[in-house]
């Protein structure tokens, strides 16, 4: 058990006014009914359901439209020379009409298939039913069903202090929308030390001595309002325009609106946008790349037939390289785990196989979507490995000296990169062996394969706020062990300082400075170069963070 400086009775007495110092143990509590899992309290300090904890989603403090309305608010710049006062600008900016044109922009998106990355053409899939969804409809029935904790998620050099999310659903059934904002807060401290990241760990630490009571208000004056409950002046908030794109963050979704087609013919597919700014709105949603999910035809082997989708010669050429790449840096960065333990003379843990696996994928090679189903019409959405690729992660493989007793294929490394894009994780990879234990000493014992968990039929929270398998016993522990870890004095070692710069990183100060350039255009022209140079910018910053190491593991992890 864990002692703290002060009581709960304490703490929780003192919660609505402030957060006051504690110590931390080293490790979160595991429930005495299941030691897999974290007690009730413990949980709360990386995820926060409709189902544990409804009146935190009561008065619609988390709707979608209170959401929206931050977004819009902060990315609100008055216009001096208009003559309407500044708080009517700021009410008519932030207003329901404005709302609806805002998620008009993501609705949009689906109607545009042509898209590219550098160049490359990588068109998407037609959308059919979710272009045709009306924002109204998203504004009344789409639900806040969890908030979720990924301080798990920070860079090394502490530039932002993790993702905090919010998730929505709508729907049953094979006709269902999921929409998660992931917020990349900013770190405080504009010097990026560690510390202005601790306030934002020791806030969601604290949230398991809280009385339920004061939970609802801490939470929102957390997501709407930076206010951290510690005495301290707030941070910026949250759900903040540029915590979502601006340059990092993102919203995603999860789409199955299905029918009448059914499944078979429209799968469950994920998508990822980020704001940016509008000469003629405060902020719209634009189409990004699905990070950490390269396109699954760079894997295989079929034909890429050219014209199909938008394909062209470029797109066909990347696979050789993309596949090149795999097998000179991925398979490296895949056995990072592995190659841990065996210094140490051990296997690895299959959670810290679960929540530590990671590999740098470059954008360029990143799809738009992310099918999470396999349809036998279409080998294409899975990953499969053409047979000289995995001849060569196989002679790859046999350069490493991986721990005794453990056995890592080819198909092992390929279940494993399937298994850190989207669909991999909410759906194709679970059950899929990405290594095999062998005993020693028994020849006639067979290899115990380790498994990708369980995902909650596409999702790892639903309609009804249930938690997947993979959350509850693997993903979830372990996030709430490293904030554990983060906090506790005799424990600073999830740093990876030596692996990334704690210089604030310049194309991120650029970004913001670019953003500045654009709100105080005076010229059409002038709006218009600003824009397109602050795309630039944020491409050139997301490629710097996708490639600097993570504060928890040494290659980034996007979800």
């Amino acid at each position: 058990m864990r002692t703290h400086v002060l009581s709960k009775a304490i703490m929780a007495t003192l919660l609505s006014v402030s957060l006051p110092a504690a110590s931390f143990a080293a490790d979160c509590p595991r429930s005495p009914e299941n030691p897999k899992r974290l007690t009730k309290e413990a949980q709360r300090t990386v995820v926060i359901t409709a189902a544990d904890m409804p009146a935190v989603f009561d008065n619609d403090r988390f709707s979608l439209a209170a959401t929206l309305q931050s977004i819009l608010e902060t990315a609100f710049v008055p216009d001096a020379s208009s003559g309407i006062p500044v708080d009517v600008q700021r009410k008519l900016a932030t207003s329901k009409a404005e709302q609806i044109a805002l998620l008009t922009s993501l609705i949009r998106s689906f109607r545009v298939l042509g898209r590219s990355v550098d160049g490359v053409v990588n068109n998407a899939t037609f959308r059919p039913h979710e272009a045709e969804l009306a924002p109204e409809t998203l504004l009344s029935e789409m639900k806040p069903v969890g908030l979720f904790n990924r301080f798990d998620l920070a860079p090394a050099n502490w530039s932002y202090c993790g993702e905090h999310r919010v998730v929505y659903a709508m729907g049953t059934g094979t006709n269902r929308l999921f929409l998660i904002f992931e917020a990349a807060v900013d770190n405080p401290d504009q010097s990026n030390a560690r510390s202005g990241c601790q306030r934002v760990a020791e806030f969601w630490a604290r949230i398991q001595f809280a009385p339920e009571g004061d939970l609802p208000d801490v939470l929102k004056g957390f997501y709407f309002e930076g206010d951290l409950k510690d005495g301290k002046p707030p941070i910026a908030r949250v759900l903040h325009n540029q915590h979502l794109g601006v340059p990092f963050g993102q919203v995603r979704g999860n789409l199955f609106m299905t029918q009448p087609e059914g499944p078979s013919v429209i799968p469950w597919m994920l998508r990822e946008w980020r704001t940016f700014p509008s000469a003629q709105t405060t902020s719209s949603f634009v189409p990004d790349t699905v990070k950490s999910n390269p396109n699954v035809e760079f894997y295989n082997d079929s034909p890429i037939a050219l014209g199909a989708s938008g394909r062209t010669q470029s797109f066909v050429d990347l696979r050789a390289e993309f596949q090149d790449k795999v097998v000179v840096s991925h398979v490296r960065e895949l056995l990072d785990v592995d190659l841990e333990a065996a210094l140490h003379g051990a296997k690895p843990n299959a959670d810290d196989l679960f929540n530590q696996l990671s590999a740098a994928f470059d954008d360029r090679f990143n799809d738009f979507e992310s099918v999470s189903q396999s349809r036998p019409a279409f080998p294409g959405d899975v990953v499969t490995g053409s047979m000289g690729l995995k001849q060569q992660i196989d002679r790859e493989l046999e350069k490493y000296k991986l721990p005794a007793n453990w056995n890592v294929t080819s198909e092992n490394i390929l279940a494993r990169a399937e298994a850190l894009s989207c669909g991999g994780c909410h759906n194709l990879t679970q059950g899929k062996s990405i290594a095999s234990s062998i005993n020693a000493g028994d020849a006639a014992t067979s290899p115990q394969d380790v498994v990708w968990p369980n995902a909650l039929a596409f999702t790892h929270i639903d309609e009804t706020a249930t938690l997947s398998e993979a959350l509850l016993d693997s993903f979830l522990p372990a996030r709430c062990d490293n904030l554990q870890r983060f906090l506790a004095p005799s424990e600073q070692v999830v740093s990876m300082t030596n692996f990334s710069s704690q210089t604030r990183l310049p194309s991120l100060a650029k970004t913001r400075l670019t953003v500045d350039v654009f709100r105080s255009a005076e010229t059409e022209a002038e709006s218009s170069d600003a824009l397109s140079q602050l795309a630039t910018d944020i491409q050139t910053a997301r490629d710097q963070d996708s490639k600097a190491a993570g504060a928890f593991r040494r290659f980034r992890r996007t979800h």
